[in-house]
Order: structure tokens, then C-alpha cells, then sequence
């Protein structure tokens, strides 16, 4: 029991370190500058496609987020099997 608490507050404390979330950041303008270029050079323009990108990059950035803080966001990590085995405790 103390060492599944013990893990609990461990992965509570550990959080993705912040230059991870600014290189994730950084790649995803130079992607869109690279794409923003490339079309520029080959004279079409495929906004959709841009955007497209765009919005799937953010997306992947806004999940890396969700999924380091477990309590908050789109997706959570219940506490009910915790309350449920201290319920059960004498």
C-alpha cells in the first residue's frame, strides 16, 4: 500500500520539464515555415493543407500537455480505484 502511494505522488510531482514543450514548440514554427516556403517556391497555394497542419501540430502539442497534468484537462485520470481501497480497508 505505501509503495502504490508512493508512486501516486511521484508521478503527481513528475511533470514534462518546460524546454521540452519550447523544442516542441520551436520545431512545430519551423515545420510551418518550411511548409509556408516550400509552397511559396512551387507558386500553389494549398491553404487547406497548411492549415491542416497547422491544426494537426497544435493538436499534437495540446495532448502532450493534457496527458502531463493527469488531474486536469480533456483527459483525467480517475481517483475512484484509491477511494474504493481505502473504503475497503478496516
Amino acid at each position: 500500500m505505501i509503495d502504490v502511494h508512493e508512486k501516486r505522488l511521484t508521478f503527481d510531482r513528475d511533470y514534462v520539464p518546460a524546454v521540452v514543450f519550447l523544442m516542441l514548440e520551436g520545431m512545430a514554427v519551423l515545420a510551418l515555415g518550411f511548409c509556408g516556403y516550400g509552397v511559396a517556391q512551387a507558386r500553389m497555394h494549398h491553404r487547406i493543407a497548411i492549415l491542416l497542419l497547422a491544426f494537426m501540430i497544435g493538436s499534437v502539442i495540446t495532448l502532450v500537455v493534457d496527458l502531463d497534468r493527469p488531474q486536469s484537462g480533456f483527459i483525467t485520470v480517475s481517483q475512484q480505484p484509491l477511494l474504493d481501497l481505502i473504503k475497503g480497508m478496516p
